[in-house]
């Protein structure tokens, strides 16, 4: 049987961490397999849970954000500080501000761009009979200007 797996928030205070993956389905150049109960922060290596079939994420307000939309998966974010979201309807372009707790759920084909203000917030990519690996769309900035 697995053991569970904990982040303590606590434990990226002081870090030079700004965007990584808690969990994902394969490590990337510079990740290795989290194998303990706890996340211990680490500014060479990261370590991610192997999941298998959904990805954890957690940026702040220095991490590059981009416009983008993912073909098959929803994308559930929740802000743990101030932040803005931006989205397009159609032609239309629609933005709302976020606080801390404020959770916002993006089905797949929405054009997005997260703006982190302060703290942190947590990625969840959930796919819909999807892969993970190639879901992400990158779009002109444009398209998510507010």
């Amino acid at each position: 049987m697995e053991d569970i797996r904990i982040f303590k928030y606590k434990n990226l205070k002081n870090k030079k961490l700004d965007k990584f993956k808690l969990a994902a389905r394969s490590l990337l150049d510079g990740e290795t397999v989290w194998d303990g109960i706890f996340w211990e922060a680490s500014e060479d290596k990261r370590k991610v849970y192997l999941s298998g079939s959904f990805e954890i994420g957690v940026a702040t307000p220095v991490a590059p954000q981009d416009c983008h939309y993912h073909a098959e998966s929803y994308e559930i974010i929740i802000s743990l500080g101030k932040g803005r979201i931006v989205w397009r309807d159609g032609s239309q372009i629609n933005s709302v501000d976020l606080d801390y707790g404020d959770i916002v759920i993006i089905p797949p084909l929405v054009s997005h761009k997260t703006m982190i203000y302060n703290n942190i917030f947590y990625f969840i990519k959930i796919p819909v009979n999807a892969k993970l690996e190639d879901d992400k769309i990158k779009i002109d900035d444009n398209e998510c200007a507010s």
